[in-house]
């Protein structure tokens, strides 16, 4: 956020294990914020920084206040989770945002090459 120009520092991929899978994509959008602020939180702490994603309901819900979520526990615990950084929520249209899909790809490939 400001003037300075943006460059990809890290990344973060994995798999969903277990009951993950089954969870609905709104869930899924949301824990993956999650585990990744989550992943780098030293070097997001105290920093303002950009998250853009491409689920617009997620944008939604992380946006609105927590009381206004107890119905859905695990998204007002999520919430709870990243109101301790401090961050902008940009919505990008899913064809302008393909390193994630391009990572995915990337990680699963690796995962299959090692286990042949």
């Amino acid at each position: 956020i400001g003037s300075q120009p943006e460059h990809l520092v890290r990344f973060h991929s994995g798999l969903w294990h277990g009951p993950q899978q089954k969870y609905s994509t709104i869930k899924k959008e949301i824990l993956a914020i999650v585990l990744c602020i989550s992943k780098f939180q030293d070097d997001l702490f105290m920093k303002k920084f950009l998250l853009r994603i491409d689920c617009k309901s997620a944008k939604e819900i992380l946006q609105k206040d927590v009381q206004n979520l107890v119905s859905k526990q695990i998204f007002a615990r999520r919430q709870a989770i990243l109101s301790a950084f401090d961050f902008e929520i940009e919505f990008i249209k899913g064809e302008n945002n393909s390193l994630p899909d391009f990572l995915t790809r990337e990680f699963l490939q690796g995962k299959s090459d090692t286990n042949t």
